[in-house]
C-alpha cells in the first residue's frame, strides 16, 4: 500500500503524510503482531549466526549506497543539469525500475538468502513499468493506483497463501 501511495499525493500535505504514516504504522503492527502471535508460538525465536548478521549489514550498506545514488540522480534531474529530452520518459522509467528497484531487491534476496523475494523484486519493477505503460490508457495518478493495486494484490495473496501453508505445517502447540 505504501509503495503505491503516489495516488494519494493529491491529498492536502498534512493528510497525505498522515495517511503514509498510518500505512507505515499498520504495516509495522502487522509485522510485529504476526511474529508475536503466529510465528513465535509455533517455531520460537531465531538466533542468527555471525555470517547471517554480516550479510544483514552488507545489505544495509548496499541499500544505503543505492539510496544515495538515487537521490543524486533525482537532484541532477530536478536541477536541470541533464537534458531529459535525450531519453524518452518510458525508457527512463524502465531504467529506474530495473536499476533502482528490481536489481537492488534481487541483491537483497541474494544476500539474505530469501529466494521468494526475487519474485517480489520483479513484481515491484514490473509495477513501475506497468504504471508508466498504463498512462497511455489512464491519467496519472489512476495509472499508479491500478498498477500498484495489481502488484500489491498479487504479493498479498501470495503472502496469505504462504501464511496458510505455515500455519498448517506448524500448528500451535497446546498450552501456548
Amino acid at each position: 500500500m505504501g509503495f503505491g501511495s503516489t495516488f494519494y499525493e493529491y491529498l492536502p500535505i498534512p493528510l497525505y503524510f498522515t495517511f503514509i504514516l498510518g500505512i507505515t504504522i499498520i504495516g509495522g503492527l502487522i509485522f510485529v503482531l504476526s511474529k508475536k502471535f503466529l510465528i513465535k508460538p509455533r517455531i520460537g525465536s531465531v538466533k542468527y549466526s555471525r555470517k547471517r548478521k554480516r550479510r544483514k549489514w552488507t545489505t544495509v550498506l548496499v541499500l544505503s549506497i543505492n539510496v544515495i545514488i538515487l537521490l543524486s540522480i533525482a537532484f541532477i534531474l530536478n536541477s536541470n543539469l541533464l537534458d531529459r529530452d535525450l531519453i524518452p520518459d518510458f525508457i527512463f522509467i524502465l531504467l529506474i525500475a530495473v536499476f533502482f528497484i528490481t536489481l537492488p531487491m534481487c541483491l537483497i534476496a541474494y544476500l539474505m538468502q530469501y529466494p521468494r523475494f526475487y519474485f517480489s523484486a520483479i513484481l515491484f519493477g514490473t509495477g513501475i513499468f506497468l504504471s508508466e505503460f498504463l498512462t497511455i490508457y489512464f491519467a496519472y495518478p489512476l495509472s499508479n493506483f491500478i498498477s500498484f493495486s495489481i502488484v500489491g494484490t498479487i504479493i498479498l495473496l501470495l503472502g496469505l497463501f504462504y501464511l496458510r501453508k505455515f500455519i498448517i505445517k506448524y500448528p500451535k502447540e497446546d498450552g501456548k
